[in-house]
């Protein structure tokens, strides 16, 4: 979904040295690459949809592949955190679910058109920046990478639990991870992520879901990850000229679901990268109030651009807040970046509200 964007202001805020992102990105010493590529299975499923099963080339070893390998073979890269790499271990050594079909695209929710992002264009000269631009938005909360013309962005994250109030009243919870900005026929946004809904009546659903908005205008498409509160989920979004992917895995169970969106006004390349917490915008009916949750850390953030990955400290990035529609009221904050790794906080639930 599109961000609501309201007013710029700088900040001071130091960033890490690009040399902490190219120690949490380097590939193990003297790895070698597998001898060929995976072979991906497609199945066309109308509309410009593909499903996508990859199938690792014979003699593949997850444990000496460069991240690039890893994510071209339907696995997770290898994590910043020297406390994760246990289970990330244990995820590319063990069964990995690849099976993806047509049967598992379904558009069950529709969710839409708010107003949009942006922040101010930049130069960039190719070193860590020295100061964020914080954005207030009634929808987003996360950070964009700008000044580059980005086709890969990926991140980890814990779905977070979501806390029902019982009154009546339905809130979501987006988290993802994006390219492109959402403006209709110039710059779709593809984005997947997770989400949740409290009810209002004492219940909370989780699901797994991606869109290219607004291109697709069937609202976001969720798939089987089969994902609960806690669940580690890795996202992958990449785009070339007329194609938008997208590879989701559930890190826990290694349930891996991959899809693809054709059509001719997907571009090359996108003029940002989004981490987001989101609450739900539905066109005329204006934002749902935010769903409290437990904060959200996004890690492994990094974006992709001519053939080079960054972590977020080290690429050109602004911050976004999310507040009311008149920014009275603070809805979500973010803390960090440190590397690769920052923090998205709920502080209130809102209200329904237009902008």
């Amino acid at each position: 979904m599109r961000d609501q964007v309201n007013t710029p202001a700088r900040v001071g805020v130091m960033l890490a040295a690009g040399a902490i992102a190219a120690a949490l990105l380097a590939a193990p010493a003297g790895a070698a690459g597998p001898a060929s590529a995976p072979t991906v299975h497609s199945e066309s499923c109308g509309a410009g949809l593909f499903a996508e099963t990859i199938v690792p080339a014979a003699g593949f070893d997850p444990t000496t592949a460069t991240d690039d390998q890893l994510i071209a073979n339907g696995l997770a890269p290898r994590p910043a955190s020297a406390a994760d790499l246990a289970g990330w271990r244990r995820l590319v050594t063990g069964p990995v679910d690849r099976r993806t079909s047509c049967a598992d695209l379904s558009p069950s929710h529709h969710l839409p058109i708010t107003a949009g992002p942006a922040s101010a264009p930049r130069t960039w000269s190719g070193g860590p920046t020295a100061a964020v631009a914080t954005i207030t938005s009634a929808n987003w909360d996360g950070y964009l990478a700008t000044a580059e013309a980005y086709d890969n962005v990926d991140g980890n994250w814990a779905v977070p639990p979501g806390t029902d109030r019982g009154d009546g009243v339905q809130r979501w919870s987006l988290q993802w991870a994006g390219l492109g900005r959402g403006n209709p026929g110039t710059e779709p946004l593809a984005q997947a992520g997770t989400g949740l809904i409290t009810s209002g009546q004492g219940t909370v659903s989780y699901f797994a879901w991606w869109e290219v908005f607004p291109i697709d205008n069937t609202g976001i498409r969720e798939i089987p990850l089969d994902i609960s509160p806690g669940s580690h989920v890795y996202v992958h979004v990449t785009q070339s000229a007329g194609r938008a992917s997208f590879h989701m895995l559930n890190r826990d169970t290694g349930r891996s679901q991959q899809f693809s969106f054709v059509d001719s006004r997907v571009h090359a390349t996108a003029p940002q990268a989004e981490w987001i917490l989101e609450r739900a915008g539905f066109g005329s009916t204006g934002h749902h109030p935010l769903a409290r949750t437990s904060q959200v850390q996004f890690s492994g953030a990094r974006g992709g651009f001519s053939g080079t990955w960054l972590a977020l400290a080290s690429l050109p990035i602004d911050a976004v807040r999310m507040t009311s529609c008149n920014q009275s009221v603070q809805l979500a904050h973010v803390s960090g970046p440190s590397g690769s790794i920052f923090q998205a906080t709920w502080d209130n639930w809102g209200v329904q509200e237009s902008c």
